[in-house]
């Protein structure tokens, strides 16, 4: 089969081989998309190999190939392309090494690995071309040398037998024979016996690495002069090199001093700095401060990667490492956006206020023009990146630690933000430049004067030679060599003294001239602030005050702009103008207009600087809160160099500012958040002063320059876009009904809110509390991250704020996160309390405290009784509270005949109690029994419903029994046991506390033992007394206990129909009972009795209630306690009424509402009829 095309060939013997290699590919990938898209990968393969020709295919059998590798083209393109790559490193390695100009060698160690080949020819090309067109411009001075002729240099190998390396060239690789010259040159040598091992590595100018394969010591020899060196011996194509020490020694090399100085650029040492201050700085922090750790911030997504990148950028360069252990001082990542590059510091506000200050004293710049009177020549140095020079000790370091996306991560060097770090950095700043006389140091800005160029050139070299010792790295693009007049911290110094800078009085003397008598009676409130300094003010500002007065209209000649010039060149200037005192207090006046911003810096009430500024389209449309703080923004960036690393009072006009600088930086809103980021450098103390007072910078913020520069760079949109998870209907809703509803406090938020809460519009009011987290964007009201929900969205927000049904808090912190409006906790309080279906399926309430009964004075005084089940019988147990005796008789039948009759029995024995309690069972809640209590003269207490814990010590007590009963064969010689058996506490047993006297049982027993005994009943109660304080005390603690609110008749509550019931239905409260914490209820159209236990507060209405309910007898209660291991069907109701209570002889027993007995099995007990004679 015949291809018609053109076919793609590789040119071995260009000068650029990956040039070469790029159109080879750029071509064979063309026809494999063209004639031969329909071939295989293998035959593809095959046409390739005949395309790279003879010399290609000999590169290619030195190729290792992993499986099915070797039949695909793009893993041949692969390993041709990393074959010549080798090359090309070696090339450009040696570009670097051999550079003549150390400004090109910078400029190609900073594109790092990126160079490539043609970058450096480039890069070397336009140098070069600059050199020439330089010295057309400005003629060098020559230097003379002396020009040894050179030898005669050595054919190469290829050179000098053309024809023998172009037939080696034909047979195998270029590395193979590269190796083949070089272990020729080796052979001739007859070295191989003086080889050595070696470990060191070799690094390029490029950072590239190559480790040597053996070491060897040769004689170098020029002119008269030889000398023994070792070489390291590498595996690569490149020339025998020696070093400039070696060159030296033998004479190849000569240094010629120069004494001349004219740009840092001159001394190449100090770009090997890498900026690592020798030592390590601690940071010394009250020990009895407390650890604080902050949670990691929620980043914007599209920020995300460049954050990460950022981070690993960091740890590389050695700035910052991992921490995986556990530490107390964690603080928050402070991320910024500047010049479209990510920036991070650390947020240390809390760190901050435990760290001790160094208290190391700075230096003031009238003390440095003090110090060189007779400069005329001056350099200033600017140290890069200054605290970061700076290494921390581990403890310190872990101070540092800062939460991140990734994790958390510490400082190795001290970062932007500690409170100490300018006053370390000045004192090593001291330290390096102690000697010598001419240079100082303001923080990172390095001062050099000489009396001229000489002495300045001494003076130079020797901070140069100190700031190499000191590793000090260097920004060569802010530094100012050898000039006449250089900008030093605000001022400018020249041989006639210190003047101010220009710029910082550019405000005052750009002023335009006001346009009318508002404009001319903001000029005269500057003016007169600064009255105490301008002499003969009456006189110069007199044209302007004649244009406010009322008969005369305002018209601008000659005269008012020859008195506005005048009052400008007095405020720019001394004696109005002072100069800045780094050792006195520093405060700015900061103030924002509707279209500008104005700030003055002042010490001792005097000028030391102003700015201004106008507001750009989208600053115009902030809020007035955000204006104010861009102000202070605007403020502290253009007096960097006066506040940084000092404290500083920052007046502002508008008050919700000075609260909200002190509040988490997550709370204020989204756009004030940039703006507070770019205050973390700074240690403010921003304060409210009234307008009035400011008129400083009100007048500048009124009159500023034409200058739109933007102090912060937005990230407004990106913020919204990734913070707010919102559909664009649902926020398109938001901001209608916010427009439509909210629109009084949007036009406060815009324009300012008023000084006190009664200047406030009512209806917004409510919003005052919240005033310094408002702002808005897109027509939404924002307080922090939370979207401002209108009224009428605010049912519809609870909706689903609750639509799974989540608790109080739970739904408290849903809605905390994304959403706000006043009074939004109490109605998520409201709705989850009345919610219906939350109401119905509730826990259980808390344990109320323990209430023990008191232990009473007399043996069989109270008596606790119940009925349970043994074997398929039935059995009535009493038992003395006095002293823990248990009665035991067996029923022949449940009824209250049978449970009466065995009582009587019981009390026939023992006496009569003066109390009995038990539960509500049929037994003890019919009005038989309440006629037998009455007529024994018995006080009858019965427990609430489902709750048996009043008969708590009748329910213990058949545990007692039944434990025993199980264990053994004669139930009543078990009893006799337990009975005789004494107490733990007191040593003497239930029989002894009754009776006074031990009953013999089976264990022998001497004589005297038996008979009756006296005891001391005042110690039997009170310890029973401590022991029921005991108890109460551990089940208070172990349940949690607490007291719960007592309810009033007629509130609306929800009750526990039954037993076990995990559902709670509407009822209402009748009355309270007589028995503590019980209460009668009416629910379900009938009347229960129920503990405080099994009722909650609800405030939905249950049903009809009737106020005039009357009790016919206590013995109305409801039945719904059952029996022991038996159920009562919990609808029904016992409701006797008043005759059947008048007839104590007769029980009668109602057709409907009799309680349905049930046994386990799940047979329902029929009671049988009986005649009631």
């Amino acid at each position: 089969m015949a291809y018609a095309f053109e076919q793609p060939s590789f040119d071995w013997e260009s000068k650029y081989l990956y040039l070469e290699f790029t159109r080879f590919r750029q071509h064979a990938e063309l026809v494999f998309k063209g004639p031969l898209s329909q071939t295989d990968d293998k035959i593809r393969a095959g046409w390739l190999g005949m395309w790279i020709g003879k010399q290609g295919r000999e590169i290619y059998k030195t190729f290792t190939w992993e499986e099915d590798e070797e039949d695909k083209p793009e893993a041949i393109f692969g390993k041709l392309e990393n074959y010549y790559q080798d090359a090309e490193d070696i090339l450009i390695d040696c570009i670097i090494r051999g550079v003549y100009y150390p400004r090109v060698q910078e400029k190609l160690l900073e594109k790092g690995e990126r160079l490539t080949l043609a970058q450096a020819l480039e890069i070397g090309r336009q140098y070069e071309s600059s050199q020439q067109q330089m010295k057309i411009l400005r003629p060098e001075v020559e230097v003379s040398a002396i020009n040894h002729k050179s030898h005669k240099s050595k054919e190469s190998h290829a050179s000098r037998n053309p024809s023998q390396a172009s037939k080696r060239q034909e047979h195998v690789p270029w590395k193979q024979n590269n190796k083949k010259c070089v272990k020729a040159d080796y052979e001739k040598l007859s070295l191989h016996k003086n080889l050595n091992q070696t470990t060191k590595v070799l690094r390029f100018y490029s950072n590239h690495k190559i480790r040597p394969i053996r070491k060897a010591q040769l004689s170098v020899a020029y002119n008269t002069t030889q000398l023994p060196v070792d070489f390291e011996v590498v595996d690569i194509d490149q020339e025998n090199v020696i070093n400039g020490e070696v060159s030296e020694k033998v004479g190849l090399l000569h240094r010629v001093r120069v004494n001349k100085v004219n740009s840092v650029d001159d001394f190449t040492e100090l770009a090997r700095n890498t900026g690592t201050l020798p030592g390590k700085h601690t940071i010394k922090i009250d020990p009895t401060a407390k650890g604080v750790i902050h949670p990691a911030r929620r980043q914007p997504a599209s920020l995300k990667p460049r954050i990460v990148e950022k981070l690993q950028e960091m740890e590389s360069d050695g700035f910052i490492t991992r921490v995986h252990e556990p530490n107390e001082w964690v603080s928050s990542m402070v991320v910024s956006l500047r010049n479209d590059k990510v920036r991070i510091c650390i947020d240390p506000c809390d760190l901050n206020n435990a760290i001790k200050g160094e208290h190391h004293p700075l230096t003031t710049i009238e003390e440095v023009v003090a110090s060189i009177p007779k400069a005329t020549v001056f350099s200033v140095l600017d140290a890069t990146q200054g605290f970061l020079q700076i290494q921390l000790d581990e403890q310190s370091s872990f101070l540092t630690t800062f939460n991140t996306p990734i994790g958390r991560y510490r400082w190795l060097r001290l970062p932007f933000g500690i409170k100490s770090a300018p006053e370390i950095f000045q004192r090593i700043m001291d330290e390096m430049l102690e000697g010598i006389e001419g240079a100082t140091a303001i923080m990172d800005d390095i001062l050099i004067a000489g009396t001229d160029r000489e002495h300045h050139d001494s003076i130079f070299k020797k901070v140069i030679q100190r700031a190499t010792e000191y590793n000090l790295k260097l920004n060569f693009d802010k530094c100012q060599v050898r000039q006449p007049r250089v900008q030093y911290v605000g001022h400018i110094l020249t041989a006639e003294g210190l003047s101010p800078d220009p710029e910082k009085v550019r405000t005052i003397t750009d002023m335009t001239p006001p346009t009318d008598k508002d404009g001319v009676r903001r000029i005269l409130g500057l003016i007169q602030y600064l009255a105490k300094f301008i002499p003969n003010l009456s006189q110069v500002d007199a044209p302007l005050r004649a244009l406010l007065k009322n008969d005369v209209s305002f018209k601008w000649e000659h005269e008012q702009q020859a008195s506005f010039e005048e009052l400008k060149h007095l405020c720019s200037t001394p004696p109005v103008l002072a100069y800045y005192d780094v050792n006195k207090p520093v405060e700015i006046q900061c103030d924002a207009s509707r279209s500008g911003l104005g700030a003055v810096l002042i010490q001792d009430g005097r000028p030391i600087a102003y700015t201004s500024r106008s507001l750009t389209d989208v600053e115009m449309r902030y809020a007035q809160i955000e204006k104010e703080m861009l102000a202070i923004v605007h403020g502290a960036i253009k007096f960097h160099c006066y506040i940084f690393g000092k404290e500083t009072t920052m007046y502002t006009d508008h008050k919700p500012l000075e609260s909200i600088l002190k509040k988490p930086l997550l709370s204020a809103p989204m756009r004030l958040q940039k703006m507070l980021l770019r205050l973390q450098w700074y240690n403010l103390n921003v304060v409210y002063r009234k307008g009035k007072d400011m008129v400083v910078a009100d007048t500048l913020s009124r009159a500023y320059l034409p200058d739109t520069s933007s102090d912060v760079t937005g990230l407004d949109d990106l913020c919204l876009v990734d913070m707010i998870s919102v559909s664009s209907e649902r926020y398109s809703d938001i901001r209608t009904r916010t427009q439509r509803e909210l629109q009084p406090l949007y036009n406060t938020i815009v324009q300012g809110w008023p000084d006190t809460r009664r200047e406030t519009p009512y209806e917004i009011r409510n919003f005052w509390d919240s005033r310094d987290q408002l702002s808005v964007f897109d027509g939404v009201i924002y307080k922090g991250l939370r979207i401002v929900i209108p009224p009428s969205l605010q049912k519809y927000m609870l909706s689903l704020i609750h639509e799974s049904h989540l608790g109080v808090v739970k739904c408290k912190q849903r809605a905390r996160e994304v959403m706000f409006w006043p009074g939004m906790n109490m109605e998520i309080e409201n709705m989850v309390r009345d919610c219906i279906n939350c109401s119905e399926y509730q826990n259980r309430l808390p344990a109320e405290p323990l209430k023990p009964t008191v232990p009473p004075d007399l043996p069989y005084t109270e008596v606790g009784c119940d009925i349970f089940y043994f074997g398929a019988k039935k059995y009535l147990l009493l038992i003395d509270y006095y002293s823990k005796y248990i009665d035991v008789v067996e029923l022949n039948a449940a009824t209250t005949t049978a449970t009466i009759n065995a009582i009587k029995y019981v009390f026939s024995c023992h006496g009569i109690p003066l109390k009995i309690r038990s539960d509500n069972g049929p037994q003890f809640s019919s009005c038989e029994f309440k006629q037998f209590c009455k007529v024994y003269d018995i006080e009858h207490m019965t427990s609430s419903p489902q709750y048996p814990g009043l008969n708590g010590e009748a329910e213990r007590a058949i545990q007692i029994v039944k434990k025993m009963w199980k264990k053994c064969d004669d139930k009543y010689l078990a009893l006799l046991n337990y009975r005789t058996t004494p107490l733990e506490g007191i040593n003497l047993s239930p029989s002894q506390l009754l009776m006074g006297r031990r009953p013999r049982n089976t264990l022998p027993a001497a004589r005297n033992l038996l008979k009756p005994q006296a005891y001391n009943q005042r110690e039997v109660k009170r310890h029973f007394s401590q022991e029921k304080l005991k108890q109460k005390y551990y089940h208070d603690q172990r349940k949690g206990a607490k007291e719960l609110k007592a309810f009033n008749p007629g509130e609306h509550v929800r009750m526990q129909p039954h037993p076990g019931s995990k559902t709670w239905v509407p009822a209402i409260v009748v009355k309270r009972h007589t028995h503590p914490r019980s209460y009668i209820v009416e629910g379900n159209d009938r009347v229960y009795r129920r503990n405080r236990q099994h009722l909650r507060s609800s405030t939905e209405k249950a049903h009809h209630y009737n106020p005039n309910f009357v009790d016919l007898e206590p013995c109305n209660e409801p039945l719904h306690s059952p029996i022991k291991d038996q159920h009562i069907v919990p609808e029904e109701t016992v409701t006797p009424t008043r005759d059947q209570c008048k007839t104590p002889t007769k029980t009668v027993t109602p057709a409907i509402n009799t309680p349905r007995i049930v046994t386990r099995s799940g047979r329902v007990v029929k009671p049988p009829d009986r005649l009631n004679v």
